[in-house]
């Protein structure tokens, strides 16, 4: 009985220690939300990643637009501003791929923002400028804002103002070129330029040489663009990089190439063995 009467002693202690570890646990959590509320922002702390230098929106432009939205922040309480207000506003800019609003603990009011990464740069066929990500979405082009991604021109009659997203057939098919080009390093380095003819076929202007390359849609882009690699490590690097002006990619499985006299050849990849000179 007594060992029994010990043993619910202590089943009795415990509970009643965990009620009050509870309680305090609670307690600590509303001061905490209390003074959180109630908190004065002393600061305002933007943050806008990557960190790359160049960004399509500035630490002025935002504080500007949080100004805009819900007065300066400096001074007020936490409660009188709208963390969310601030988010769906900043948002609404095309460069804006993120945006989070929160106060810490000493009062500032940081905003973490995450602006979107161009692929490629699109001049269509109004003479409009603009980028698009790798998600296909249009950012407008600004001016002190020069990343270093591929330039796309030529028969683009897709308008910025039609869409957020990018919808056109010849719109995606640049897309995925832009992408395929962008996750290879050797290519990346290689390419400067895409052109669209009147045909809707892709041409490809590279950054040594004075040939162009057709490869028509991206697809099989990985077959034809392992086409032109072997083309160049066995043809052009003993002929030269100015020895043919075209090189078409856009046949199945076959390499047609032009030289600078217009004379015309058609080359099966597994046969790049020994240029004629």
């Amino acid at each position: 009985m007594i060992r029994f009467n010990k043993l619910k002693s202590s089943r009795l202690g415990m509970v009643v220690l965990l009620a009050v570890l509870i309680g305090i646990t609670l307690i600590i959590w509303f001061s905490l939300q209390f003074a959180g509320k109630n908190r004065i922002i002393t600061k305002l702390d933007i943050q806008i990643k990557p960190d790359t230098g160049i960004y399509f929106v500035s630490q002025q432009e935002i504080t500007d637009i949080i100004t805009k939205t819900t007065g300066n922040p400096i001074g007020q309480s936490l409660t009188s501003i709208s963390l969310s207000k601030i988010e769906g506003t900043l948002l609404k800019i095309r460069g804006i791929a993120s945006a989070q609003a929160f106060s810490t603990l000493d009062g500032k009011l940081r905003v973490q923002i995450r602006q979107r990464i161009p692929v490629l740069r699109i001049q269509n066929s109004f003479n409009e400028t603009f980028f698009i990500d790798s998600n296909g979405i249009k950012i407008p082009y600004k001016e002190n804002y020069s990343p270093d991604v591929p330039a796309a021109n030529g028969f683009i009659h897709e308008r910025f103002k039609d869409s957020v997203r990018i919808y056109s057939t010849v719109m995606k098919q640049l897309l995925q070129v832009a992408l395929f080009i962008k996750n290879n390093s050797f290519w990346n380095n290689q390419f400067e330029q895409c052109y669209v003819d009147n045909f809707g076929d892709i041409i490809l202007v590279p950054r040594v040489g004075k040939h162009s390359i057709v490869i028509g849609t991206p697809e099989n882009m990985a077959k034809k663009m392992e086409n032109l690699r072997i083309f160049y490590i066995k043809a052009l690097n003993n002929l030269g990089w100015d020895k043919y002006s075209v090189i078409n990619l856009k046949y199945h499985d076959q390499i047609v190439a032009t030289r600078n006299g217009k004379e015309t050849e058609h080359i099966k990849p597994e046969n790049v063995q020994n240029p004629q000179h």
